[in-house]
């Protein structure tokens, strides 16, 4: 108590400020970070500070917009003013998201007016014309004028070749941090996930120096992801320390400085309840389990519309009982979208050069604007051919799997900000097969409903040809 009475003073002495916040990195933070602080800084983060100042391994499972990441970057900062490291690494799936990082590293080094009355210039010149990716916002490896080596890796770059060498010295990577390891792109394969899995624990832990430290930063999205790997193999470990932060444990926000009861009612409903439970409060999407409720299912009539975009799913394949061709027709009313018809083409009738033709009458019919198709492999024929027939197509590729991207339009679907046309044939056929999924053999009509849910008022009428 006494120490935290004096510290407004020693913060105003030079040599005394120095001392003080190489021992207090969380002090450290407030004092050359203020500006980036939008709230009061929580208990947890205290404690991840603490931690940081350890020699353990850290693994952080915290919900997002906890500020882990930019607690990490002042960690590495830290380390970077006090020369506590000299060969740091920080490990994204893909490279560019840790270049990134790197870039924001490195701004704060030029501009932080408080660091650089401290520490003097750690990086000199700018970003710009120290390296051409900086158009990309990016900075994949940069050395200190204190002589600290950063750089921005990605999954199955291995360290084990990586040294930095200065002077009559030879570094290997003394830091390291993962972050945004599982991505959607990353965990929708289960080989992949096993892959990365048994890399980060054989090729990157063993390739690092005796005295590294890794940060481990996640969220718990599925299952089955690396970050619950690692907790369940490292719980019990004396070299790993682990902690697991959700926004609400038990009935109690953890950041009530940050998020009052109407901010957490307000990410919940735009969320939606499995991304809310996932991103917020850590509760993983177990696979299979249905994403929409019956309850959630609204029936309204729209007539009027300012255009119409058609969207195709072709669902082409060699494959026998392949998935139906889905065709959605959607209306669009100001920044809305009112998607007013559904039609879908068994498989054993499939015939591109058929397809097209109903696809025209329905351009036609509709008045529409364009055509959006799904193109992959050799799907890519049935643009080809609406291109022939003088129709405005536009060609999209699905970069994330299904129930990703049905999880994402949840929030617009429980707040009924999408509707169905309480008639059709096929009306019946589109709800239960929505309801259901994932459990369902085939989502043709699933995957086309998603792409047409990009704004808020949706109305389907369901048809057959």
């Amino acid at each position: 108590m006494e120490k935290d009475k004096r510290i407004p003073h020693l913060l105003k002495i030079n040599d005394a400020r120095y001392e003080l916040l190489e021992q207090d990195l969380f002090l450290f933070g407030l004092y050359y970070f203020t500006e980036s602080f939008t709230a009061p800084s929580a208990f947890f983060h205290k404690e991840w500070c603490k931690a940081f100042q350890g020699n353990e391994h850290l693994l952080i499972i915290a919900f997002r917009e906890s500020a882990k990441t930019l607690w990490v970057m002042i960690k590495w900062i830290h380390n970077i003013c006090y020369s506590k490291k000299r060969f740091m690494m920080y490990y994204c799936f893909d490279a560019s998201k840790s270049a990134w990082r790197l870039y924001d590293i490195a701004i704060h080094l030029q501009t932080n007016k408080k660091i650089q009355e401290d520490f003097w210039i750690l990086f000199p010149g700018s970003v710009k014309n120290a390296e051409q990716e900086s158009q990309k916002k990016s900075l994949g490896n940069f050395i200190t004028t204190n002589w600290i080596q950063c750089k921005a890796m990605s999954i199955g770059q291995s360290p084990r070749w990586e040294m930095f060498f200065h002077r009559t010295w030879t570094y290997r990577p003394d830091f390291v941090v993962l972050d945004d390891i599982d991505i959607d792109r990353s965990v929708s394969n289960v080989n992949i996930i096993e892959k990365n899995y048994r890399w980060i624990k054989w090729e990157l832990l063993w390739g690092l120096s005796w005295n590294c430290q890794i940060v481990f930063l996640g969220n718990i999205i599925k299952n089955d992801w690396i970050v619950l790997r690692f907790e369940i193999d490292y719980r019990n470990s004396k070299n790993w320390k682990i902690f697991r932060k959700a926004l609400i444990e038990d009935w109690i926000c953890t950041w009530p400085e940050r998020y009052s009861d109407e901010d957490i009612a307000d990410k919940r409903a735009m969320l939606g309840e499995i991304s809310f439970n996932q991103n917020m409060l850590l509760l993983p999407y177990s696979w299979g389990d249905s994403i929409i409720k019956r309850s959630d299912i609204l029936y309204r009539t729209y007539t009027e519309w300012d255009k119409i975009v058609i969207w195709v799913d072709p669902a082409i394949s060699e494959k026998e009982m392949s998935d139906d061709f889905a065709i959605v027709v959607t209306a669009f009313i100001g920044k809305h979208k009112n998607v007013k018809a559904c039609y879908a083409l068994k498989w054993a009738e499939k015939n591109p050069l058929r397809a097209v033709q109903f696809i025209k009458s329905l351009y036609t019919l509709w008045k529409a604007k364009v055509v959006n198709v799904e193109t992959v492999a050799f799907q890519k024929v049935l643009a080809d051919l609406l291109k022939q027939e003088w129709i405005a197509v536009k060609s999209f590729t699905p970069t994330r799997d299904k129930v990703t991207r049905l999880m994402e339009k949840q929030a617009d679907i429980e707040q009924w900000n999408v509707s169905f046309e309480p008639e059709g044939e096929w009306i019946k056929v589109l709800i239960d097969e929505l309801i259901s999924f994932p459990n369902v053999i085939h989502d043709d009509r699933v995957d086309a409903f998603i792409y047409s849910l990009e704004d808020k008022v949706i109305s389907v009428f369901v048809g057959s040809f």
